[in-house]
């Protein structure tokens, strides 16, 4: 079982595992009974949001050996601003509910349900923070000097038990306090125990961390915040640690930025979260610029997610910095992976660009991008033609949307006859692909009003979906309906009306039980079928079939209304 906190279907780190993008993506989907992630539902129930904060103000009473007689929950109808509190969409989140149980234990559970989510996260990581501070202090260390330690093991993802002694005597250097060493080590390995993680075997094991990971990223805020000394030592600590736990290291910072600098584009945001915000953006960005060394700033790149919000703008100029440093590297040496590491920090960049609405700039990079892999698939097709055809695939798309229409034929044409060769090879591995690009083939083709071609690359591109969502539905229900949608509206197109309103009625239904489980993935697509297909019978004078609307219908007014609640 994977969990986390998202994952999306069209963009980060599910979509890099399972998606079609890179030859071990499509190795690993074999992995996979499913390939669409499936959304644990909120906790809606008030009686169980209830039910949890009081099991976590139970823990965190028997914890710490206090009898909980006066710190119940108050019971349902009791406490009418309690109960209304609770309904607040943020306690959809366990998490939110067990840190308000736990803060319950020192502040009124009124209170506790008061604070603001990141609020809460960071009054436990102080919490944290001074449980390390009393041990330290009993042995003669000082509040600082822990809390440093600690935000800096932190960072680096767990120092390295091989470098612990080097890297906490380093670390201690920096404040002068060298001697404190002996004492610190037994600490953080009595209440960090070392832990061997398979995607850090290799490296040894770790000092743990603080968990979950919103409480140890909250700990290095209140570690490095409140005072002048401590905040302006922040970045070289950031570096330090960036420099001990690389790619694991970029991944915190990464993930710290998500969850705390959204303040920075959200208007409900309170001062103190902008300021917090403004402050561990800056971590990043003073990070990427006093790593000299390219090479050692890829983990960062490699860590930021394909599409991002609050990390678009620093993403694109950070990607584009490395592009052009390892495009200069490649031409300067015949040595096959800086040409690797070039084409796939362009594409990147492309994607980035794209993103940003840089639609100019992103042809032309992503123009670049096909030069480079058309390059490194003359010289070994076997593993870059795969690499080739998705970036044609990709600039098809961006010719398109800037009216060159010809081009953006060409590339798509070309894209299908790569993937076309490559799934009558391996039809398990490519025909997914071969079934997307002729997808956008016949949208390619039918922008010229080839209208019969478009419909046959349409055709066929169901034909494999349908053949592959027979197997594995949960994995290719969603791109079925994708196909369905683009080839219903070419029947329209054509004149085959009842082709069409059975093509888009089939798609309808076929996404209405996704659009119920994880409408985040699929609303936009379903209300572009409900629209075509009620155009279909409109333009035939059929009265659309209300069974088959009614469950769509109906979702989309519950999805309204939780986001006007919202």
């Amino acid at each position: 079982m994977l969990l986390d906190r998202e994952a999306p279907e069209g963009f980060g780190w599910w979509r890099e595992l399972t998606g079609s993008g890179l030859n071990t993506a499509r190795e690993r989907r074999d992995l996979f009974y499913s390939l669409r992630p499936r959304q644990l539902p909120d906790l809606s129930d008030l009686e169980e949001r209830r039910d949890l904060m009081e099991a976590a103000l139970q823990g965190a009473c028997d914890l710490r050996s206090i009898a909980s007689d006066g710190l119940q929950i108050p019971p349902a109808r009791e406490d009418p601003d309690f109960d209304r509190a609770l309904t607040q969409p943020q306690f959809g989140n366990p998490l939110a509910l067990v840190m308000a149980g736990v803060i319950a234990l020192d502040r009124d559970p009124r209170a506790a349900l008061a604070l603001r989510h990141l609020e809460a996260a960071r009054q436990l990581g102080h919490r944290e923070l001074e449980r390390f501070a009393a041990l330290a202090q009993t042995r003669g260390v000082s509040r600082d000097v822990i809390y440093h330690i600690v935000a800096y093991n932190e960072l680096a993802d767990g120092i390295p038990v091989a470098q612990l002694r080097e890297s906490v005597a380093n670390e201690l250097a920096a404040r002068a306090r060298s001697t404190d060493a002996d004492i610190i080590l037994p600490l953080l390995q009595q209440e960090l125990p070392p832990r061997t993680r398979p995607e850090v075997a290799a490296s040894g094991p770790r000092l743990a961390t603080l968990q979950p990971d919103l409480i140890g990223e909250a700990a290095i805020i209140e570690a490095f915040t409140g005072e002048p000394s401590r905040e302006s030592e922040a970045n070289k600590i950031v570096g330090r640690a960036y420099a001990l736990g690389g790619q694991e290291a970029a991944r915190v910072l990464v993930r710290l930025v998500q969850d705390f600098a959204y303040a920075l584009e959200d208007e409900r945001a309170t001062e103190q979260e902008r300021a917090t915000a403004r402050r561990v953006m800056g971590w990043l960005l003073d990070l990427s610029r006093q790593v000299e060394d390219p090479e050692l700033l890829l983990p960062l790149v490699f860590a930021l997610p394909a599409q991002t919000t609050i990390l678009r703008e620093p993403a694109a100029e950070l990607t584009a910095r490395l592009a052009t440093v390892f495009r200069q590297k490649a031409e300067h040496t015949d040595e096959p992976t800086e040409w690797i590491k070039a084409a796939w920090l362009v594409n990147a960049l492309a994607f980035r660009l794209s993103y940003l609405g840089r639609r100019e700039e992103a042809l032309t990079v992503g123009e670049e991008a096909v030069r480079l892999y058309r390059a490194l698939a003359a010289a070994r097709p076997d593993a870059f033609t795969p690499d080739l055809a998705g970036s044609l695939n990709n600039l098809s798309n961006r010719l398109s949307a800037l009216g060159r229409r010809e081009e953006a034929l060409s590339a798509a044409e070309e894209a299908v006859r790569h993937y076309r060769a490559l799934a009558a090879a391996r039809p398990d591995a490519f025909t997914p692909d071969l079934a997307l690009s002729l997808t956008n083939l016949a949208n390619r083709l039918s922008d010229f009003g080839r209208r019969e071609e478009a419909l046959a690359a349409a055709e066929e591109a169901v034909r494999h979906y349908r053949a592959l969502a027979a197997a594995r539905p949960d994995a290719f229900g969603v791109e079925l309906a994708r196909s369905l949608w683009v080839l219903g509206d070419l029947y329209g197109e054509t004149g085959k009306s009842e082709l069409a309103i059975g093509t888009l009625a089939e798609g309808v239904r076929l996404l209405t039980p996704i659009l119920v489980a994880v409408p985040a993935a699929v609303t936009g697509m379903m209300r572009g079928l409900v629209q075509s297909y009620l155009a279909q019978c409109e333009a035939t004078g059929r009265k659309p079939d209300q069974e088959l609307l009614s469950p769509v219908l109906a979702e989309f007014e519950r999805l309204n209304a939780t986001e006007d609640k919202k």
